[in-house]
């Protein structure tokens, strides 16, 4: 059974200076609680007024928790030190013999978790949360071997995932290769609307929760209980996210933001839609625009022999592709199940 404690029982602020120059590794933290390296310039920058940042050490920023309703927080696993911001909140658990560092990001992935942060931020347009605020949540904290094999769980999904994405990129990449050397110094003959039929989503009528992908420009934003395209739909960005190819072999809902692509030479789109630098279509000075005509005006090269011997080649490749999307999609489920269910609390205990 899990013990509700408070944060501040468990966790402690860490300060340490970066005054003798020991790293030069900035690292900032995503949305979806990760580390990435600092977007920030840091050229001219005291690097001896960030701090070092060590293993099993979290981070977080405190300043846009009321703009992003969730707080950027991330636990640092790796042997080598990096730096955070002095604005960033650093700190440590206080006894590892209580809580599992691991088990704990775990917890502040849920989101419970980033809704409870949300209400308690201040009265500011962004919205920053204090330390005293995040210090004075509460949190289920089961025995220590409970924590361990939720950690244990969590990790074999993670792993897994890791795989199936390398074997993902490999298949692509050994797809692109085939489609390099057919089209390389091939003459464009024709354009992309002359082997493809292109449209624009379409606002969903009915948003009941249900099993069809509702597709948005560069995601899959959830899943409704209708769809408007059914197998081998390629899908881009019409406006806003751009450049991202979604390819769909199954029944899915394609929002209004997106153009959809059906073509009886699959793959072949597929690789011509992700050879393109769309960059150079942008439209609209708000916000980036690319509309039906830039997409049907593509110059491409198209010998339907050697198309369709690629396709026979690219597909094999590719079918195994979209199997291992599928299953990637479940473990992403999983992973969400074994962090919403740590702890079988009411709501409210959080």
């Amino acid at each position: 059974m899990s013990e509700l404690k408070k944060l501040g029982e468990i966790i402690e602020l860490v300060d340490k200076r970066n005054k003798s120059l020991e790293t030069t590794e900035v690292l900032g933290i995503t949305i979806d609680k990760d580390f990435m390296p600092s977007v920030a310039n840091t050229i001219g920058t005291d690097l001896s007024k960030y701090q070092i940042i060590r293993k099993f050490d979290f981070a977080c920023n405190p300043m846009h928790v009321g703009r992003d309703e969730r707080l950027p927080v991330a636990l640092y696993q790796k042997d080598v030190p990096a730096l955070v911001s002095p604005a960033y909140f650093m700190f440590k658990i206080k006894d590892d013999k209580i809580v599992v560092p691991e088990y704990l990001m775990l917890v502040f992935r849920r989101k419970d978790f980033d809704r409870n942060c949300w209400f308690r931020t201040d009265g500011n347009v962004r919205g920053g949360i204090a330390w005293n605020d995040i210090c004075d949540m509460k949190l289920p904290v089961p025995p220590l071997e409970e924590q361990q094999k939720i950690v244990d769980a969590y990790n074999a999904v993670e792993n897994r995932i890791k795989i199936k994405q390398k074997i993902n990129e490999k298949l692509e990449a050994t797809a692109r290769c085939l489609f390099d050397k057919m089209t390389k110094d091939k003459e464009k003959n024709t354009a992309f609307e002359d082997i493809a039929t292109i449209n624009s989503g379409k606002r969903p009528e009915n948003m009941q929760e249900g099993s069809f992908p509702l597709v948005g420009a560069g995601s899959v934003m959830g899943y409704i209980s209708s769809y408007n395209y059914d197998d081998k739909t390629l899908v881009i960005g019409r406006v806003g996210t751009h450049g991202k190819v979604q390819r769909f072999n199954c029944k899915c809902w394609c929002s209004d933001n997106t153009l959809t692509i059906k073509s009886n030479f699959y793959e072949y789109s597929y690789f011509i839609l992700k050879n393109i630098d769309y960059g150079l279509l942008n439209r609209g000075s708000t916000q980036p625009l690319i509309t039906q005509t830039d997409i049907k005006n593509i110059p491409i090269f198209f010998e339907e022999t050697e198309v369709k011997n690629f396709e026979k080649s690219a597909s094999k490749l590719m079918n195994v592709y979209d199997l291992n999307r599928k299953e990637l999609e479940k473990l992403a489920q999983l992973k969400q199940l074994i962090v919403s269910q740590i702890a079988r609390q009411r709501k409210d205990n959080f």
